[in-house]
């Protein structure tokens, strides 16, 4: 059955998130072309951007059981027409088994940072 796990959360992220990060989005760049990387980023490479989006947006962890099993941050979209502003782009990765769980769930709860 698919769903959320028993013991679950969704908190901000901390820099010390950065190696189950860098741990989740390696697939993405090894075996999809959606990440636009050769390779995966080290764990230093990859507590840069948490560092820097963590100043001014969110960047959240789901967990579930004791485990980060995905998260989910957003950007400011690169060149913005005058009249877009502010807009920020969402973004979600997680480990495959829970990808249901985690993308409805971040989303609801991403939507109140908006607000």
């Amino acid at each position: 059955m698919h769903g959320l796990p028993m013991t679950s959360r969704i908190r901000l992220a901390t820099l010390a998130d950065a190696n189950e990060i860098a741990r989740i989005y390696a697939p993405f760049c090894s075996e999809t072309a959606i990440s636009f990387e050769d390779a995966a980023p080290s764990v230093d490479e990859m507590a840069r951007p948490v560092q820097q989006i963590l100043q001014c947006l969110p960047w959240l962890i789901f967990e579930g059981e004791g485990a980060v099993l995905g998260y989910a941050y957003a950007g400011a979209i690169a060149n913005a027409r005058p009249i877009v502003g502010q807009s920020i782009r969402p973004c979600t990765l997680r480990r495959r088994r829970n990808a249901r769980a985690l993308a409805g769930v971040s989303i609801l709860r991403c939507s109140k940072f908006s607000r």
